[in-house]
């Protein structure tokens, strides 16, 4: 008697080869075998006609969208080289003679450079063909203002990336529309599973096997606004548009850099994301016994290590705000009649530039908690917090205009990145034995 079944792995019979996910027909004592060694699936005919149908749509509809972005990258390959500058065609000019020519064109009789002209008619042109969303109020300077070229500001991103301390630790999602749900497993007791269900034993001779499987759950990201705007004088453009450049994208990258670090440490989750302080995964780590109020002791440094879960100790970070490093420097553990050092302070150039607590880096910011409080000293691994944005990277987009300003002969730079942040963990972790372990770990208020 014939059997339909589904190959789970790559498998060989009667000397011929058949792949993980093909459908074969089998003798029925056949079929047993490979089902009880989870090698494959039982399917009736019309589940396997149906999947078999699925399967060739999805790779129609692969072959569909291959096609598309072949001869979307074929258009853009055979159009306008210029298109491919990421200067936007000012080269060695320099995003000061942007900055002079945004300023001339928006005065009174003012009028476009052939720079600026061309610039400007590539940037609407590529929105259109790529159907970003972009629309012409974000290019056209009497309505909203000119998209800066992308190289201007991707070095801002880079200073972005050079201050923050999240962003360039954590996970990053590309995010190609304003939400997105990430596959997740749940993990989170093994008194009894392992992965949200999966049973390992050791069965007997010839006892029935018990099938078991994993549980999944799916974490959204959703993209949130932020946006910033800064006016420069007309003067300052036209007298020093160098140290303009420097000035815009070093302050607006270490501002970027600012906000996105409190909204993944501090973020209540409503309209921004949530951040690790305080979220529902995370382990605030109980106070020693008759513990003085805002003090840090070598006992809380060794408990909340032991508290992080084993696989997140290589990637781990240390977080603390400046006040409790007087307290660190003085943590010392006695050893019989002497005692060793608990807290390292940062080396010179030949050693780490941070230093470092249970051999892991410690960074102060004043993002964390006063001292005392819950969220003064942070222990986290970041690879376990996930960030979405837009483009790879995550990049800002920057517009500049002068109308916003006409009257005070003044030019806005408007700067607005979209993204959105949350731990991948959603509660802690129950072990076979012992207390729970998360990778986010905060030292709990010191009445």
């Amino acid at each position: 008697m014939k059997t339909t079944i589904r190959l789970l792995q790559d498998h060989t019979l009667g000397g011929d080869e058949f792949h993980a996910g093909e459908f074969i027909e089998v003798d029925s004592r056949v079929a047993d075998r490979l089902v009880e060694d989870v090698l494959a699936e039982r399917k009736t005919p019309e589940e396997a006609a149906a999947e078999e149908r699925k399967r060739i749509e999805a790779e129609q509809r692969r072959e569909a969208l291959s096609k598309r972005d072949k001869e979307m990258n074929d258009i853009r390959v055979l159009g306008d080289r210029a298109d491919l500058d990421p200067t936007g065609g000012y080269g060695d000019h320099g995003f000061g003679q942007y900055l002079k020519d945004v300023a001339a064109a928006c005065k009174r009789g003012g009028r476009e450079s052939d720079r600026l002209a061309n610039w400007h008619r590539r940037a609407q042109a590529r929105a259109k063909t790529m159907h970003t969303g972009h629309n012409t109020v974000e290019f056209d300077d009497s309505q909203g203002g000119y998209l800066i070229p992308m190289e201007y500001a991707t070095r801002l991103h880079n200073v972005q990336l050079q201050t923050a301390t999240v962003r360039p630790r954590s996970t990053f999602f590309p995010m190609g529309s304003n939400r997105i749900a990430i596959n997740a497993v749940v993990d989170e007791d093994h008194t009894s599973s392992l992965f949200g269900g999966i049973t390992l034993y050791r069965p007997g001779e010839a006892e029935q096997k018990t099938s078991s499987k994993a549980t999944f759950r799916q974490i959204e990201l959703t993209l949130h606004k932020l946006v910033g705007l800064t006016g420069v004088s007309d003067e300052m453009i036209e007298d020093s548009p160098q140290s303009i450049e420097t000035l815009i994208v070093t302050l607006f990258g270490q501002a970027l850099a600012w906000q996105e670090d409190n909204d993944f440490l501090r973020g209540t989750g409503v309209g921004q994301p949530l951040g690790v302080i305080g979220c529902p995964c995370a382990i605030d780590q109980a106070a020693e016994p008759a513990q003085a109020a805002a003090t840090v002791v070598a006992a809380n440094i060794v408990n909340m290590w032991a508290r992080m879960h084993p696989m997140c100790h290589k990637n781990a970070v240390w977080l603390c705000n400046s006040d409790v490093l007087p307290q660190l420097y003085q943590l010392g553990i006695a050893v019989g009649t002497g005692g060793s050092v608990v807290f390292t302070p940062a080396g010179g150039l030949s050693t780490s530039p941070y230093a470092s607590l249970m051999g892991r880096p410690l960074i102060p910011t004043e993002h964390c908690s006063a001292l005392g409080t819950t969220g003064d000293i942070v222990l986290a691994d970041f690879t376990q917090y996930a960030i979405g944005g837009k483009s790879a990277g995550g990049a800002p987009k920057v517009a500049s205009s002068m109308h916003i300003y006409f009257d005070y002969d003044l030019v806005a730079f408007r700067f607005v990145l979209r993204y959105d942040g949350q731990p991948l963990w959603r509660a802690a972790l129950t072990p076979a034995h012992g207390a729970t372990l998360s990778p986010f770990i905060t030292l709990a208020t010191r009445p």
